[in-house]
């Protein structure tokens, strides 16, 4: 057994009060970067969440418009005129509350009117004499419905409201 002649204790004393302020200044700034961090995050996060959002409404308006587009075609075809011009048409009518559907209707029956009374038969011939409008141009060919409707709407303008001028109306563009 082997026995000591003395025994050293060395203690090593050492102010660590700086190191911990230090340590807990070090812990502040991770915090407070991690703060930072997390709410950069879920800014990003609610950002894309909109892009997505306006993304997907833009989607709906272009497949919206796409659509309205293909009936707005439909219609101006079933009309016999240009889609623009149909457009057009719809617009101003919707001004006086008119949907686009019931001006197809009308457009329809203007020129089933036109062309039935171009040829001496229907209800409407009287009407259009009633108006002094002739259907057919210098040349005998029958006139486009836009140029009609546009000689309807010039004598219409110059017509006063009432029983009369509805019951002219009715007789060239049919009942609504």
């Amino acid at each position: 057994m082997a026995t000591g002649i003395g025994s050293l204790a060395v203690v090593i004393g050492a102010d660590a009060s700086e190191l911990i302020k230090e340590l807990d200044k070090s812990n502040k700034k991770l915090k407070e970067h991690g703060d930072a961090y997390a709410a950069a995050s879920r800014t990003a996060k609610a950002l894309i969440a909109d892009v997505i959002a306006v993304g997907a409404a833009l989607v709906l308006a272009t497949a919206h418009a796409t659509a309205n587009a293909e009936q707005m075609q439909k219609m101006a075809q079933s009309a016999g005129m240009a889609t623009s011009q149909f457009t057009e048409l719809a617009y101003i009518a919707k001004l006086s509350n008119i949907d686009a559907q019931q001006l197809g209707v009308s457009l329809n029956k203007l020129n089933k009117n036109m062309v039935e009374a171009a040829s001496g038969t229907g209800e409407s011939g009287e009407a259009f004499k009633a108006l002094g409008i002739k259907l057919r141009d210098s040349e005998g060919n029958l006139k486009s419905n836009s140029t009609i409707l546009s000689e309807v709407s010039d004598k219409f303008a110059k017509f006063a409201d009432g029983p009369e001028k509805s019951a002219l109306a009715i007789a060239i563009f049919g009942k609504s």
